[in-house]
């Protein structure tokens, strides 16, 4: 299930005001419209919104690879030092995973279609997952930066 709006809006939108990446905000049309108002009140320009096109196979095997810190919730990665252990998070089960990618096919073409009908531009970067999303991210601002 998704965070509901009155939780999410304020949350994100009390706390940043200068350049913002939101990753996986907006995800519902209601969400589009709350962010292009608070941009325009807040006089933020939002220029474009990334979207990883990956084959589903790649998204299923990446979600129930996730994994996070037992102890402090972090994500997971080599070098962690906390001293937890990796574990499974609650919403990456096979049936949460078929769920979530289901509500995405069925909203996403709304959800893009108010995006650019606000004037934000929309820029596709296509994974195989042989490269991190970092990585791609990063080659991708270093080419158009």
């Amino acid at each position: 299930e998704l965070i509901p709006d009155a939780i999410a809006d304020p949350f994100l939108f009390g706390k940043f005001r200068d350049q913002i990446l939101l990753d996986g905000y907006p995800r519902t049309g209601n969400q589009v419209i709350t962010l292009c108002k608070w941009a325009k009140d807040s006089e933020i320009e939002l220029p474009l919104f990334i979207r990883l096109d990956a084959e589903y196979g790649e998204l299923k095997r990446r979600l129930e690879d996730r994994r996070i810190c037992d102890t402090c919730g972090a994500n997971w990665q080599e070098g962690h030092s906390c001293g937890g252990s990796p574990t499974k998070r609650e919403d990456d089960s096979t049936a949460c995973i078929q769920a979530r990618l289901e509500l995405f096919s069925k909203e996403f073409p709304d959800l893009r279609k108010k995006l650019l009908d606000n004037g934000i531009e929309e820029v596709i970067l296509k994974t195989d997952g042989s490269e991190s999303v970092k990585t791609q991210l990063l080659n991708w601002r270093n080419n158009v930066y």
